[in-house]
């Protein structure tokens, strides 16, 4: 309906850009062939994939970055964000991200406020996402999802 130019974007590490909630606390065991005694483990301090919190951690550390660049989320989905004055979408699904915006310009303005917070890879146009293969038909304005 309103043409939106649809961008995809990947954060790079994740959890391990995530720390652990203080009170939280993770142990593992080393991997095989580390040299360490017997019986030692690892106090977890950043999050990790595998780990069933993780991605609620990785929530909490994006989500006040995404309310300073004046997003806010859905309280029916809490990773689906719009902002607060300008045409935006942004869906954040763990390491992918999704943008609809009216200007290449405002994709640029995002790009490069989150990457100055976290290390982001640019894919461009979407084409697929979370298993969907999307087709963009923009002079008859329509658009196939399979």
């Amino acid at each position: 309906m309103r043409d939106l130019k649809y961008y995809q974007f990947d954060f790079k590490t994740t959890f391990l850009n995530t720390t652990i909630p203080e009170g939280e606390e993770y142990y593992i065991q080393p991997l095989e062939g580390l040299r360490k005694p017997y019986g030692m483990v690892y106090k977890l301090k950043r999050a990790l994939y595998g780990l069933r919190q993780s991605p609620i951690y990785w929530l909490t550390t994006v989500k006040p970055v995404m309310e300073n660049l004046g997003f806010k989320a859905l309280n029916s989905d809490v990773c689906l964000f719009k902002h607060r004055e300008v045409d935006i979408l942004v869906v954040l699904y763990v390491d992918d991200l999704l943008v609809a915006v009216p200007t290449v310009t405002l994709i640029n303005r995002i790009y490069d406020s989150l990457k100055a917070k976290f290390e982001l890879k640019e894919i461009g146009e979407v084409k697929r996402f979370l298993s969907f293969n999307i087709l963009r038909d923009r002079s008859n304005r329509k658009i196939f999802i399979s």
